[in-house]
């Protein structure tokens, strides 16, 4: 059986950005591998938003390295974005993430440790 077919206010938030890929809270400061796109397949994150639930501001990191887990300068999207305090960013993107025999890692990272929760939107299409 498939899933039911959203509506009201969950269609409208489906089409404009897709369905759930991954939400994630980093408790501590370092970056963290949050998604790895199936075997085969390409997932589309077409936005991401980040809340910041505390008092205080925060940087957030995102990354992806098509060919496998490192999470550093060298396979960044975002670096060291500002976000105030509470509140959220949406970033309108374009990601296709293609998964070949490789593993590959979409990661994230937050400079202050349960401040940020991480919401990536988009398809995966098998």
């Amino acid at each position: 059986m498939g899933k039911a077919a959203p509506t009201g206010f969950a269609r409208s938030i489906v089409e404009a950005f897709g369905d759930l890929i991954v939400q994630h809270k980093p408790l501590a400061t370092g970056a963290v591998s949050v998604y790895n796109p199936p075997l085969q397949s390409v997932a589309v994150v077409k936005s991401v938003t980040i809340c910041n639930s505390t008092a205080n501001p925060a940087t957030f990191r995102i990354f992806f390295d098509r060919l496998g887990s490192t999470l550093s300068e060298s396979t960044a999207l975002f670096w060291d974005e500002a976000i105030a305090a509470n509140t959220t960013r949406l970033l309108t993107v374009y990601w296709p993430l293609r998964r070949g025999a490789a593993a590959s890692t979409l990661g994230v990272r937050s400079s202050v440790g349960s401040a940020l929760t991480f919401t990536f939107w988009g398809d995966v299409i098998t």
